[in-house]
């Protein structure tokens, strides 16, 4: 019994550094990304708990020429839960088929929402 609780201490511990180094690189594309308007392509449902689920944005858009592409890019975001409808990240994204983002210049790939800047 003793192994089988350090495998899942060890897995929590894991789990808590993934999510936590997730966060830092988010809030760090937020801060230091090119800031851009996304074209929405599609919000869907995404995972489901006892209350709620979540509502998830496909986004496109396309970098600028310094970042080297102009083929364009989607990314995903969660962007509110089944049981706030009236959101205003959600009814914003809803009303104007568009979303604020940020991106890595170097890694257009790397995009992030975007919603709190004051830029927007």
């Amino acid at each position: 019994m003793s192994n089988f609780l350090r495998y899942f201490v060890g897995l929590f511990f894991l789990s808590a550094i993934w999510l936590r180094s997730q966060e830092h690189a988010e809030a760090k594309i937020q801060t230091n990304g090119q800031r851009v308007m996304a074209d929405v392509v599609r919000i869907y449902t995404g995972a489901c708990g006892k209350r709620s689920c979540s509502i998830n944005v496909e986004y496109a858009f396309t970098p600028t020429s310094e970042a080297g592409g102009s083929q364009p890019i989607h990314g995903y975001a969660e962007l509110g839960t089944s049981d706030r409808p009236n959101d205003p990240n959600l009814v914003y994204a809803r009303t104007n088929q568009r979303v604020p983002i940020a991106y890595e210049v170097d890694h257009p790939q790397m995009s992030a929402l975007n919603f709190n800047d004051d830029i927007f």
